[in-house]
């Protein structure tokens, strides 16, 4: 009897096609064994939050345990276990929470954030090693690296979308855009709702942050205008408050657009392009409103709802691709036409740039109100 040892013999080795091995580890297979089961343990998934409450937990949460309940829905045999961090409030809070999500919990994704600046960040703690990025944000840059995927509504649609809302249902003699120098994203909104509105007269006047120069004294002596603010809720509550009683519209980063949803005033209504509301029709939405609804007592916020629709993004692609590997993922989502189930329709990334249904609502007096759905 050998104690200890197993005897070597040169055929078996070779037969056995173990010439890749080293001696010493062919024996230490042959007495213990060597695992190459898969991992049994959830799916470690990150979540950079950018609400100041726990709404994006909650979508998550509705996203992610009817899969944790049903065996049958596990990806690749396992449940999912969500880390949730608190992305702050600047770039580099950002990315330090990123970096930890990334390097001591060794996640497998991100879902997150929702301002701009600080997705940039992300998208660069996500680089080594590449990592999927599902932002709640509607942009990642112009050159968004390979890893990053926006669920929200891109700043191009969002003008887009706006422009032909005015020029269907608002009747004006010109256009007044008013631009916050510094905001990317209400920049790019701008741009494209100044290309989509013509043949609507259109003035443009680029603002810094924090002015308020001395052309608003004007503004309502200069005939029927109607007045788009594209730049931060800061800058869009400071101008309003200098501006003509009328409705007015607003571009900018979405989430934060949102948020001015509180900040009412009944003589100068607000009206926002957003990718979520709760009272659209879709069969999705209507059914995670109501879950929402009975199990945390309120209405879904919009972030909420990309928080929702970034889970199940990724639930999908790894379920397509039966594997939560970075490039097999990102195959699933750049598939020509590949379009992935949201609370309202579909999504569908070109150049990483999300196409997905668009809502303009009305933030007036105590309600928000559903003007009109348009596709991508």
């Amino acid at each position: 009897m050998i104690s200890g040892w197993v005897a070597y013999d040169p055929a078996f080795y070779n037969d056995c096609m173990f010439t890749r091995f080293p001696l010493p580890l062919l024996m230490v297979c042959l007495l213990g064994g060597c695992s190459t089961s898969p991992p049994s343990g959830p799916i470690l998934l990150g979540h950079l939050s950018s609400s100041p409450d726990e709404e994006e937990i909650h979508g998550i949460a509705l996203a992610v345990d009817p899969i944790n309940a049903d065996a049958a829905r596990h990806i690749t045999g396992r449940k999912i276990r969500v880390i949730h961090a608190d992305a702050g409030k600047s770039p580099e809070e950002a990315l330090g929470q990123a970096s930890r999500l990334l390097t001591l919990d060794k996640v497998e994704a991100l879902l997150g954030p929702g301002a701009y600046s600080q997705v940039e960040k992300t998208i660069l703690a996500a680089q080594s090693p590449p990592t999927l990025v599902l932002t709640l944000a509607g942009y990642a840059g112009n050159s968004p690296g390979a890893m990053a995927f926006p669920v929200g509504l891109d700043p191009a649609e969002q003008g887009r979308f706006l422009a032909q809302y005015i020029k269907e249902s608002v009747k004006t003699d010109r256009v007044v855009i008013l631009k916050e120098n510094d905001a990317m994203v209400a920049g790019l909104a701008a741009r494209a709702l100044a290309g989509h509105l013509s043949p609507t007269k259109v003035v443009e006047h680029a603002i810094k942050a924090g002015e308020t120069p001395d052309l608003f004294q004007n503004f309502d002596k200069e005939g029927s205008s109607t007045f788009v603010l594209c730049g931060s809720a800061k800058s869009i509550l400071t101008w309003r408050s200098k501006l003509p009683k009328q409705h007015l519209f607003i571009a900018g980063e979405e989430l934060e657009l949102a948020r001015l949803a509180s900040d009412r005033d009944a003589e100068r209504p607000l009206t926002a392009v957003v990718s979520f509301d709760s009272v659209d029709g879709s069969a999705a939405a209507q059914a995670f409103t109501k879950r929402f609804q009975e199990k945390y007592g309120k209405l879904p916020s919009l972030a909420a709802a990309l928080a929702h629709d970034s889970a199940n993004v990724w639930i999908e692609a790894a379920r397509r691709a039966n594997s939560i590997q970075y490039d097999k993922l990102r195959e699933q989502l750049t598939k020509a036409d590949a379009t992935f189930p949201i609370l309202t329709g579909n999504i569908r990334w070109m150049n990483q740039s999300p196409r997905r249904p668009g809502f303009v609502v009305r933030f007036e007096g105590p309600s928000t109100t559903l003007l009109k759905r348009y596709e991508p």
